[in-house]
């Protein structure tokens, strides 16, 4: 496997590993919430919309995202880096993943939760926190 593609991959794979979710819980408008985020920042990247994607991080997930890339790419905000990320080399597979991506059951344990994700035969949990409101994806993007 070339190194390009294997980095890719490996940014795909992040991608979905970002929506991992920790928690416990029973309330069923919860976890539907919380299962609706989810797959509204799927939706994003497969689409290749950063700035939705950016929307549905908590604020310290889009820092930490910008302050990662930093050294690939001279974007300031999260929206200008994802972006920058789904045009590159590695986009295609990037919003590939993310189509393909299937959410599964939710666990909510007050403003914190986990979500079963799918995608490409391979499943993981996403954390999710409730912030302002709104559930929001709380694990960063990996480049």
């Amino acid at each position: 496997m070339s190194v390009a593609r294997a980095r890719a991959t490996a940014v795909a794979l992040c991608l979905a590993l970002s929506l991992g979710l920790g928690a416990c819980g029973q309330d069923q408008g919860e976890s539907d919430a919380v299962r609706a985020a989810a797959r509204s920042y799927f939706a994003a990247l497969g689409s290749g919309n950063g700035a939705q994607a950016c929307r549905m991080l908590t604020d310290e997930v889009r820092k930490q995202f910008v302050a990662g890339v930093a050294a690939i790419t001279s974007a300031s905000t999260c929206e200008q880096a994802l972006q920058t990320l789904l045009k590159g080399s590695s986009g295609h597979l990037v919003r590939r993943v993310a189509r393909a991506a299937r959410i599964g059951a939710a666990k909510v344990d007050g403003d914190t939760a986990t979500v079963k994700l799918s995608s490409n035969a391979q499943e993981v949990d996403v954390r999710m926190r409730k912030q302002n409101g709104a559930w929001r994806v709380d694990q960063p993007p990996s480049t």
